[in-house]
């Protein structure tokens, strides 16, 4: 989503994801005339503490992946070093009570959430397969964005990729443009059911 942002805000970055989103055309692209390497980073291996990102973005911590990590403290371990490490702004999620734990009080903490985040989404409309909703930035409205994914987990995400393309610069209307064409990633369960589908004809 975030590549998406700033591809269509024409900040052409690179990317590399571990999905295939069919909006970007491939799940890695290299981009000579970008600034931005969009990277989604593995959680499952510790290696999050070998990034030393420009901007990062913190979904959610919690206690996954215990077939390498010894706990959450383990994990907390590894998040934490990636915070320390990134050296521009880092965007977390504000509902998330291990996120916010890790980030909040830092001087480039960005927030996201309901309420309490410094970008928050209001008056929330479900339009049966896509979703809409009001994103305001420290109390003050940006403007109104139709998502083309349902489900508020993805509203979340979409705060969380227009938090940091606006922070690279991308302005508001190039952001809310490219959320409404946003389809999300390709699935396995997809392809098995347009592979039943075919099969059935």
């Amino acid at each position: 989503m975030t590549a998406h942002l700033l591809r269509e805000a024409a900040l052409k970055p690179s990317h590399y994801v571990g999905a295939e989103i069919p909006i970007l055309g491939a799940n890695a692209k290299w981009s000579e005339e970008g600034e931005y390497m969009v990277a989604e980073g593995d959680e499952s291996d510790g290696t999050l503490a070998l990034y030393h990102p420009e901007h990062a973005v913190i979904l959610n911590i919690e206690a996954e992946h215990l077939d390498f990590y010894r706990d959450l403290d383990h994990i907390r371990e590894v998040f934490t070093k990636l915070a320390d490490q990134t050296k521009g702004k880092l965007v977390y999620c504000a509902e998330d009570a291990v996120a916010t734990e890790i980030c909040a009080g830092r001087e480039n903490a960005i927030s996201y959430g309901w309420e309490d985040g410094d970008y928050t989404a209001t008056d929330i409309r479900d339009l049966k397969g896509s979703s809409a909703f009001t994103v305001k930035r420290k109390g003050h409205v940006l403007g109104d964005v139709e998502l083309g994914i349902p489900g508020n987990h993805n509203i979340l995400n979409a705060l969380a990729a227009i938090a940091l393309a606006d922070s690279c610069g991308a302005e508001f209307t190039h952001i809310a443009r490219a959320l409404a064409t946003f389809a999300g990633a390709k699935r396995r369960s997809n392809e098995v059911f347009i592979r039943e589908l075919s099969y059935h004809r």
